[in-house]
């Protein structure tokens, strides 16, 4: 068992909205590369390079502390959704299960597990900040 680090997609999503903890984690962008006028350029600003990658349940944290927000995953007998709630638990979002969303079973709309519904949850979750 170990912690399970949020995608690439989902760190990007975090940086867009203010998620800015210093963590030993963190996706390399150095392979970005360019192309102007013929010659290949390379990002050379290293906080540009570097995303925040932390674990789902940091993330999570993130949420609640910071925002008021709460991401849970649930299951049933078909498998794995998310929620999104406030704190003061006003519900946000649930996960419609109708079959079509990206990554989950085309028989039953579910996640195939805990953290793939949380992950998306996570994601959901960004739309619901307010813009400062």
């Amino acid at each position: 068992m170990e912690e399970q680090l949020i995608t690439s997609d989902t760190a990007k999503l975090a940086k867009e909205k203010g998620f800015n903890l210093r963590i030993s984690s963190y996706y390399d962008l150095i392979t970005k590369e360019f192309e102007i006028d013929g010659y290949t350029w390379y990002n050379k600003n290293e906080d540009e390079l570097k995303i925040s990658a932390p674990t789902q349940s940091l993330l999570q944290t993130w949420f609640r502390d910071v925002h008021g927000i709460h991401v849970s995953s649930w299951c049933n007998g078909s498998g794995w959704g998310w929620e999104i709630e406030k704190t003061n638990g006003t519900s946000i979002a649930c996960m419609d299960i109708d079959g079509d969303v990206e990554g989950t079973e085309p028989e039953s709309g579910m996640f195939k597990s805990y953290e793939l519904a949380l992950e998306k949850g996570l994601q959901e979750a960004f739309k619901y900040l307010k813009n400062d």
